[in-house]
């Protein structure tokens, strides 16, 4: 729950981003280039991440998952109210997108060791022929909250424009107040792993685990980031880059936010499904046969959206949820295979944060493509494919080189001699 509610506050400032924050914090006559204004705050919260990956890779390494999964929250929590109460442009003149970014820095910091602090969670708790399938668990954290930010987000969408604009859109932020202090209360009752305890008590706990991880696999880092590519990169073009592409040609945004909730309520079905074949097949297979459906799926998905038929733009990015998943379920258990115990958290938190740099911009990239491209949709469908491409790439390489978790030969593969319930 405590992984939902954080990406629920994270993604919820995508939305806005597309939606409202170039209307509030940006005085700008050119809507155009108040979105791109707006979309680079939005960035901005990616840039950061690295920075929180080395931060949170010492203390989830040195002091414990538990640990810093606390401070992930309680930042988060206080970054996402405080957008909520943030007075607009016409309130406080510049200094309203200047403490904009700030929030957003922040929110960036928390997510950077968020997700890292709760795979790992789950795959020292798991059994090791279901280590695929608890860390596809954890990546349900994403729909759902996509299905709380986007639900909410439509909910304040049906007043009256002026109100929406007004103090309508704040009120999913200042439910994070709420929201977070559950999770604290939720994640003062987690133990510590078995797994780090053991590292602890044997002294293996390294004194500074992010320069460690540079000295010892630092290849593996870029390797990781590539892994994990389109899994963080593709939610952002289909949610946050959509409602923008859609909202600049003049269209209802409602079916993109309304996709995005049907999308991640497929997500949340076939995500643990991708797990268990990621247990019985590895992972590795699972997310190269998925990468090249979601190859396929692509040049459809950019034609129906273009369309600007709403029942079409509605299904087509509500499949395409279902093909990113095969890239995003296994890719926590995977990626665990390429770093040593006593690195994991390192390894995992700056792999995904790396890649969160290229994630962060992609809203506006693909913003750009299409302006600089005189309403063709045919280079995003490229820039996605690059995407999708260089992820199953990734994957295979990693699938051929050896697992530090374990000491087998490959990493990503199916446990073998263990029954799959």
């Amino acid at each position: 729950m405590g992984n939902a509610l954080e990406w629920y506050d994270f993604f919820l400032y995508g939305t806005a981003a597309a939606a409202v924050f170039q209307q509030v914090f940006f005085a700008s006559d050119d809507m155009a280039q108040a979105t791109v204004l707006s979309l680079l705050t939005f960035a901005a919260g990616f840039l950061s991440r690295p920075l929180g990956a080395i931060v949170f890779s010492h203390v989830g390494d040195r002091y414990g998952r538990r640990t810093a999964l606390l401070i992930t929250l309680i930042l988060m929590g206080v970054c996402t109210g405080g957008i909520g109460l943030l007075p607009g442009y016409a309130a406080i003149g510049i200094t309203a997108p200047i403490l904009l970014l700030l929030f957003r820095v922040g929110q960036g910091l928390s997510a950077s060791g968020e997700w890292t602090g709760a795979t790992l969670l789950a795959i020292e708790y798991a059994p090791p022929h279901r280590r695929s399938f608890y860390a596809s668990i954890v990546q349900l954290g994403s729909p759902a909250g996509t299905i709380a930010s986007s639900g909410a987000f439509m909910l304040v969408m049906m007043l009256p424009r002026d109100e929406f604009l007004s103090w309508g859109w704040r009120l999913p932020f200042l439910a994070a107040f709420v929201l977070v202090a559950i999770g604290i209360w939720i994640r003062l009752r987690i133990e510590e792993t078995p797994e780090f305890r053991e590292l602890v008590a044997e002294a293996e706990v390294e004194s500074y685990p992010a320069l460690q991880i540079f000295r010892e696999v630092p290849g593996r880092v870029l390797l990781g980031a590539g892994v994990y590519l389109i899994g963080m990169a593709g939610y952002f073009f289909l949610t946050t880059f959509m409602i923008a592409w859609v909202s600049s040609k003049g269209q209802d945004p409602a079916p993109v936010i309304g996709s995005s909730i049907v999308g991640a309520l497929l997500q949340l079905v076939v995500t643990p499904v991708y797990g268990r074949l990621a247990d019985r097949f590895g992972s590795a297979r699972v997310m190269i046969v998925g990468g090249f459906a979601t190859l396929a799926y692509a040049p459809v998905l950019f034609t129906l959206v273009n369309t600007g038929v709403p029942a079409l733009i509605l299904v087509a990015l509500a499949l395409a949820p279902v093909f990113v998943a095969t890239l995003y379920a296994p890719a926590g258990a995977l990626l665990s295979d390429l770093f040593p115990a006593r690195l994991q958290y390192s390894g995992l938190a700056l792999s995904t944060n790396l890649t969160s740099v290229v994630a962060g911009f992609v809203p506006t990239i693909g913003f750009a493509l299409w302006n600089a491209s005189n309403g063709s949709y045919w280079p995003l469908v490229g820039f996605f494919m690059l995407l999708t491409a260089l992820t199953v790439l990734s994957v295979w390489i990693a699938s051929r080189s050896r697992n530090l978790r374990t000491g087998a030969e490959t990493a990503g593969i199916a446990v073998r001699g263990e029954p799959v319930e």
